[in-house]
């Protein structure tokens, strides 16, 4: 045995896990926030994955820029996307709806949403799946 064959064995442990690790679906959410300088407008630019779980970051995020000035108009892109739930983006709307002040509601947030809705791809014939 060589010295360094314990060493090479444990490396080839930790590529099998990660390659198991590989194999699931990682669903990520990135978003990119725009800001016009005089502050009436902000966009959220979202890459990705928009899941269930997801889009509470982003409803986080409008829900931060319309406390600035709810009369902002905010416009949430997800034409970057890679995936989109539809339950996660029914979510999200049906939040901000709960959100909108009703004595002055202010601008409404406006989402752009790809046609048709990008959907998780299906693990290939080696069961790996597209990670975002």
């Amino acid at each position: 045995m060589r010295p360094d064959d314990s060493w090479w064995g444990a490396e080839r442990e930790a590529d099998a896990s990660a390659d198991e690790e590989a194999s699931a679906v990682d669903h990520k959410l990135s978003v990119v926030v725009r800001v016009e300088v005089d502050g009436n407008a902000v966009q959220l630019v979202a890459t990705g994955c928009l899941t269930e779980d997801s889009q509470q970051a982003l409803l986080s995020l409008i829900r931060q820029a319309r406390a600035v000035n709810y009369r902002v108009q905010v416009t949430v892109d997800l034409t970057g996307t890679h995936h989109v739930e539809p339950a996660g983006l029914n979510r999200l709307r049906s939040a901000v709806d709960h959100d909108e002040h009703e004595e002055d509601p202010g601008q409404p947030v406006l989402f752009v949403v790809p046609e048709p809705l990008p959907v998780c791809p299906s693990p290939d014939d080696e069961g790996q799946t597209c990670l975002h």
